[in-house]
């Protein structure tokens, strides 16, 4: 019974000093634990960040606004974020004049959302910038697109980066235009885009 006295109180301070010891990691916030992601396609995801170009990994979903690269493992985990940040909420008009040089970066009121598959499956991927031709091969998503969702701002898809090569036809790249089959001749084909 005597031994159990003199164990408790070093049990005790043994546990207290552990608890010190691991009072930093437990107190560390994700910011504090994940760098800044800067630069095209390099995106923050649960904690960490991801080469888009380099593989999506668990990523399903991805949005790109302004400097900020965010991918999830659902939409539904992507679209509660984009609800949190406030994407979406400026006013923008669509607009159909080709682009000529690339402007200040602006946000559609409503993003382009690119998929993967056919009828909007497989990896997503939602751009919300309008004024610069998107590369991408950035993102992980060269020559992958088959379905896609126009938002509130008229879009230009070219074959090329920086919108070299062949247009996709303007007359399905209105406001609001939804295509669930790019097409035989277009599937697996766009290099980059254009919100105007």
């Amino acid at each position: 019974m005597r031994s159990r006295r003199l164990l408790r109180p070093q049990f005790t301070l043994a546990c207290l000093a552990l608890s010190l010891a691991l009072l930093p990691m437990i107190n560390a916030t994700p910011a504090e634990a994940t760098p800044t992601p800067a630069g095209p396609g390099v995106a923050a995801f649960e904690g960490r960040v991801i080469r888009l170009r380099d593989g999506w990994g668990a990523a399903t979903a991805c949005f790109v606004s302004g400097r900020r690269t965010e991918c999830f493992r659902t939409r539904a985990l992507m679209q509660a974020r984009e609800r949190e940040l406030g994407l979406g909420t400026t006013a923008a008009g669509a607009a159909t004049a080709a682009p000529a040089a690339a402007g200040p970066r602006v946000q559609c009121s409503s993003g382009l959302t690119l998929f993967q598959d056919i009828y909007g499956g497989g990896r997503a991927l939602h751009f919300w910038d309008r004024g610069d031709w998107q590369n991408l091969g950035n993102w992980g998503f060269n020559d992958q697109l088959s379905s896609y969702i126009i938002g509130a701002c008229f879009t230009w898809m070219a074959d090329d980066d920086n919108g070299g090569g062949a247009i996709f036809p303007p007359q399905y790249t209105g406001a609001g235009f939804v295509s669930v089959y790019v097409g035989d001749g277009w599937n697996d084909r766009i290099s980059s885009i254009f919100i105007t």
